[in-house]
């Protein structure tokens, strides 16, 4: 009797864990809620009202809100609000959109959009290409300096004050500032690698810096680093950029630094081997042979093209090991 009893205890907890693991896989098999796209978080958040409107007002819902992975800063409305006032512009996203234009305001908002998904621990410090586009041209993608030694800022202005909001096709950063492109001088002055170059062309002639900062003229730049600076002054064999004006004179720098800029924007895939003259007059040499691409000076000196395509709105800046100079 007790052995039946037994049996009938154990019957009645084998009925009751089948049971138990019936109504476990019931409720597994519960649909989940589906993540949102970036255009439907937009849509729900209230500090990004003013950025749904920019948006669906520029046509862009669709690409917010496709299966192609994306990574959004996203303005907040006290960063438009800012744009707005800094720019002097009344009546919200209409104002703006009468004031640039509706094809501009498109092509700031996409300014703020990379292709793939990049979460915050994993923005890189450095230029990276945006959906953003030079001149309406579609495979010319302007550049966006992203600085990650303190948080990520971007441009040197905006700081990402919400990251990793996930999505169904990407993440968004909350930004404080809207992002605006940059113009050549900009994209030289956000970087600190930069430095030596930014202090040369203010030490310079006025016609440099108007040059590189214009809305109008289109100019290419070959971008000597901070190390090529350093590297000019040993050769020159002075301690500063001061002393380096002293020794050729403001016109001697003026000579240098138009000596490192061509007239339009000729992208890496443009170049061609051979010679090209530059705003200073005289021609440098070209040469895409080889592993790595150079430019020859008219002393024979060469600097390594290391870095490419560096898409500003006014020209494209193209980063070189030494700084070139044109023959006596």
């Amino acid at each position: 009797m007790l052995k039946l009893t037994a049996f009938k205890a154990l019957a009645i907890l084998f009925i009751s864990s089948m049971a138990l693991v019936s109504c476990n896989n019931d409720d597994n098999s519960t649909p989940q809620p589906q993540e949102k796209t970036i255009a439907e978080i937009v849509a729900e958040t209230p500090r990004f009202s003013i950025l749904l409107e920019a948006v669906q007002k520029t046509g862009l819902e669709s690409i917010l809100n496709g299966s192609d992975q994306l990574t959004v800063f996203a303005p907040n409305n006290d960063a438009f609000a800012q744009l707005l006032q800094d720019q002097g512009i009344s009546g919200g996203v209409d104002g703006l959109i009468d004031a640039l234009g509706e094809d501009a305001v498109r092509n700031i908002l996409l300014y703020h959009v990379l292709g793939g998904e990049v979460k915050a621990a994993d923005v890189p410090t450095g230029f990276v290409t945006t959906n953003g586009v030079y001149d309406g041209q579609s495979d010319e993608f302007l550049a966006l300096y992203l600085n990650t030694a303190s948080g990520v800022v971007a441009n040197g202005v905006s700081t990402v004050i919400t990251p990793d909001i996930d999505a169904s096709n990407g993440v968004i950063h909350e930004i404080d500032v809207v992002l605006l492109p940059m113009n050549v001088l900009q994209i030289a002055q956000v970087d600190a690698g930069f430095s030596s170059l930014v202090s040369a062309v203010l030490a310079a002639e006025d016609d440099v810096v108007n040059r590189l900062g214009s809305e109008t003229d289109v100019t290419t730049v070959f971008a000597p680093t901070n190390a090529a600076f350093a590297d000019l002054l040993d050769r020159a064999g002075v301690a500063s950029l001061d002393e380096l004006v002293d020794a050729i004179g403001q016109d001697g720098l003026t000579s240098v630094l138009l000596y490192h800029t061509v007239n339009g924007n000729v992208r890496s895939g443009d170049l061609m081997n051979g010679n090209v003259t530059t705003l200073q007059g005289t021609d440098i040499t070209i040469n895409l042979d080889g592993d790595n691409p150079t430019i020859t000076d008219g002393n024979g000196d060469v600097a390594n093209i290391v870095a490419t395509d560096v898409q500003g709105t006014n020209g494209v800046v193209h980063v070189i090991d030494f700084v070139i100079q044109p023959a006596p």
